[in-house]
């Protein structure tokens, strides 16, 4: 047991020294004694008193905006006694609509609202007001809705140049893309190779420093789901710097911090912070050398990204054209022409890489 035990913590050793080097290790175990310290000082009762006095009044004022309680605003927790009537209702939802907020109509809004005039949002109406009581978990019944999914699938699949006989799946939102992207690359790993400790790689910036008890890194530059799906499914989140002026994913970092336990890298095109396409390129290198999924997180470009070669523009290579992209996420809503909540992920779409079809 020693023995092992012994082999463990050098083989750990080994990876963390080889993937971040003497200075960066120090500089970790540093950043982890500062965070054990400052938890002692939170610990002091005068100190905790004082943070939970301010914490209780920032809570509550988070609480009073985002449940819209303004002057003139009456709130209802409870059931009516007795049921609205539809002009109610109405009139409800359009005081809803007219209370104070940012305008997002005069463009003052970024990254929230992607309008397409008054004639989609008509179409937009009509198609869901067509299929509101449509369930597609039983396509006999709505036939239609499949269609539509599996032509959506197709048609994005097209647009981001994917091999023939690749597959994919509408989703919810982009956290749920995300999360099952990186759930079916843990599934792959332990699969092909019994991976039971997984580790995967994303992007931050180098001047963030917050670092949270369970050693993971809210990341600018990458989705924030890549570090959910890290605590959803206990995979280990390794941050790679994006040092300026390019703000790319440092690749030479990248390779050092593969090992064994590697299950997926992580590209973004673009990412939200800066607008900039990571080096898909040499990710997708990476990852057809060490025979690994790469997941490019495209939904803040989708649409328009897709098509930016097409309408002239140059345009760094990131999706399926790359022998190494396994995967790639994109929001159907952003400049799509769907309302939000349609997402599109494709998912493990070079076959000879899924765990759970035939290898060729």
């Amino acid at each position: 047991m020693f023995v092992l035990f012994l082999f463990r913590w050098t083989n750990k050793t080994w990876y963390q020294l080889r993937g971040r080097g003497i200075l960066g290790t120090t500089k970790e175990l540093y950043l982890y004694l500062r965070l054990r310290a400052y938890g002692v000082f939170l610990s002091i009762p005068a100190v905790r008193r004082k943070i939970k006095k301010d914490v209780l009044k920032a809570t509550g004022d988070m609480e009073h905006q985002l449940a819209g309680l303004g002057e003139g605003v009456t709130r209802y927790a409870q059931l009516p006694i007795e049921g609205w009537t539809a002009d109610q209702v109405k009139g409800e939802m359009s005081r809803l609509n007219e209370m104070e907020h940012d305008r997002w109509e005069d463009g003052r809004v970024s990254g929230a609202v992607y309008f397409g005039q008054d004639e989609l949002v008509d179409v937009q109406t009509d198609a869901i007001k067509t299929f509101m009581t449509a369930n597609p978990i039983h396509p006999a019944v709505w036939p239609g809705v499949r269609k539509m999914e599996a032509e959506i699938v197709a048609m994005v699949l097209s647009m981001f140049n994917a091999p023939e006989g690749a597959a994919g799946v509408t989703t919810s939102g982009g956290t749920e893309s995300i999360l099952m992207a990186v759930l079916s690359a843990r599934q792959k790993a332990y699969k092909e190779r019994g991976v039971r400790h997984p580790e995967m790689y994303v992007c931050k910036p180098r001047h963030l420093r917050y670092r949270s008890p369970t050693n993971r890194i809210i990341p600018d530059t990458a989705h924030a789901a890549f570090l959910k799906a890290g605590g959803y499914f206990k995979i280990r989140i390794h941050l790679v710097a994006c040092p300026a002026p390019s703000y790319k994913v440092d690749v030479a970092t990248v390779r050092r911090l593969i090992n064994p336990n590697t299950i997926l890298l992580v590209g973004s095109a673009p990412n939200f912070p800066h607008g900039i396409i990571d080096d898909i390129s040499a990710l997708s290198t990476l990852a057809t050398r060490h025979s690994l999924p790469l997941h490019v997180d495209c939904c803040l470009g989708s649409f328009m990204i897709a098509m930016l070669s097409r309408a002239g523009f140059a345009c760094e290579p990131f999706d399926f054209r790359l022998p190494g992209v396994t995967s790639i996420s994109c929001d159907t809503h952003k400049y799509g022409g769907a309302p939000k909540g349609t997402l599109y992920c494709s998912l493990m779409i070079a076959i000879r890489n899924t765990y759970f079809l035939p290898r060729q």
